[in-house]
């Protein structure tokens, strides 16, 4: 809730992993993105905010998996664009 990116900027929460044991191995961490735009007064332009920074992202080398559309709630303040991202295993060695 604290999040507040400033108009034509854009913020990246990074959430705690979520763990899985895929198999009998050793588990692996999920890790979750959440990037929110803008403020309420310039959600028109957030969207194409959000997506150039998951392009910069990528092009990084980041290893996205998957953005799916959400919203993040600002207490009592309004509701900004968001996507939640999830990335692809990280590779440890």
């Amino acid at each position: 809730q604290l999040i507040r990116p400033a108009a034509g900027k854009v913020a990246v929460f990074i959430e705690p992993p979520t763990v899985e044991w895929p198999s009998w191995g050793p588990p692996e961490p999920v890790w979750t993105l959440d990037v929110i735009a803008g403020t309420p007064a310039t959600q028109p332009s957030a969207v194409d905010d959000i997506l150039t920074a998951l392009d910069r992202l990528a092009d990084k080398g980041l290893n996205l998996q998957k953005a799916t559309p959400a919203s993040w709630n600002l207490a009592g303040a309004g509701t900004l664009a968001a996507y939640q991202v999830t990335l692809n295993a990280l590779e440890t060695e």
